[in-house]
């Protein structure tokens, strides 16, 4: 009696059996599906992502040549070469201040001794009229002797009244020459101070601030050195992310790999799901039934954690007569799987 009954329970086992590997036939189909279009968007969301790679190194790469260059009239001049440029502009600048200082210098030396001759020919000037009213005095006392000699003087009236005139107009003469040259004098003293003050302006703070702005431009030169070695390290590391990425998704090329093992393994199940189901057919064939117990199929249950499949491998059961009552019910599974997929809706992977 305890070999039928082993009998009955080995021909349940073989049926549940081949229900459990039919319930691995519908769903492994499924499974390739769900593989093959995940590696498939994977694989477009890394092209994605190495597009993006290759576009942010073309960008800092960009970044880098707009930071060591400028463009002056459509031009690109080098950050380096312009930087020179301002430096000998100032060094020019400089040194033509310089020079100038130095000629306003020598130019007060040379305007002291203008002032100086100014002087003296103002002095000169000062003797002219001197004499003239000498003359002037001399005239005076000629006519006056001339006018007590009478007839006999005469003459020497009518020259003494010509030195007269002629020493008049030599004094208007050097009155004039004084004016101008004292209004000249004015002119060469007040250029004298404006060259004395150019000369005298001190330059220290100006050369000071050259050298401040030498120090200034060193500094932005190697700043913008380091700033743009930092962005070429960027780029290369964006083109070698794009390098990685496209060889990973040459390597997820592999659903057709994996549709393959999965239809070999389902061709296989159906060869073992006949042996068994003649195996099944062999243990009945004197009309004994299988005898289906809960915990075998508990058991079997057991082996699938998903609820689709559970659910399956239920519907595949369901086919048996009498086997309804020993099936768990799955009303309560469903309602988790439905909470836990609109929480996976929620999660955003990419």
């Amino acid at each position: 009696m305890s070999e039928m009954v082993n009998t009955a329970e080995l021909a349940a086992k073989l049926a549940i059996s081949v229900h459990a590997l039919e319930t691995l036939r519908t769903k492994l189909p499924d499974t390739a599906r769900l593989v093959e279009d995940s590696a498939l968007d994977l694989s477009r969301r890394f092209r994605e992502l190495g597009k993006d790679s290759n576009e942010q190194a073309a960008q800092v790469q960009q970044i880098v040549q707009l930071a060591s260059s400028l463009n002056l009239d459509g031009e690109e001049v080098a950050l380096m070469d312009f930087t020179e440029l301002i430096r000998s502009t100032l060094d020019d600048a400089v040194e033509k201040i310089l020079y100038v200082s130095k000629q306003a210098m020598a130019m007060v030396y040379r305007m002291d001794t203008v002032i100086s001759h100014l002087h003296a020919i103002e002095g000169f000037i000062g003797r002219i009229q001197k004499i003239t009213k000498q003359t002037n005095l001399l005239s005076l006392n000629a006519t006056i002797e001339a006018a007590r000699a009478g007839d006999a003087g005469r003459g020497f009236a009518i020259v003494a009244q010509e030195v007269r005139v002629v020493s008049g107009e030599i004094s208007d003469l050097s009155q004039e020459m004084y004016e101008k040259i004292h209004a000249v004098s004015d002119s060469v003293k007040m250029g004298y101070d404006i060259l004395r003050e150019v000369a005298t302006t001190d330059m220290s703070d100006n050369m000071l601030a050259k050298e401040k702005l030498d120090s200034l431009i060193k500094t932005l030169l190697n700043q913008n050195t380091h700033f743009t070695e930092v962005l070429e390290k960027a780029a290369e590391a964006s083109r070698k992310a794009a390098e990685n990425i496209s060889l990973i998704v040459v390597q997820m090329q592999f659903q057709d790999r994996t549709n393959q093992h999965i239809e070999t393994a389902l061709n296989v199940m159906a060869e073992v799901m006949q042996i068994l189901d003649e195996a099944k057919g062999y243990i009945t064939h004197n009309g004994e039934k299988p005898h289906y117990q809960k915990e075998m199929v508990d058991r079997y249950m057991d082996r699938f954690k998903l609820y689709e499949f559970r659910k399956v491998f239920a519907g595949c059961l369901s086919s048996i007569d009498g086997i309804l009552s020993l099936l768990p019910d799955l009303t309560e599974e469903k309602a988790q799987e439905n909470k836990a997929s609109g929480d996976d809706d929620d999660v955003e992977l990419f």
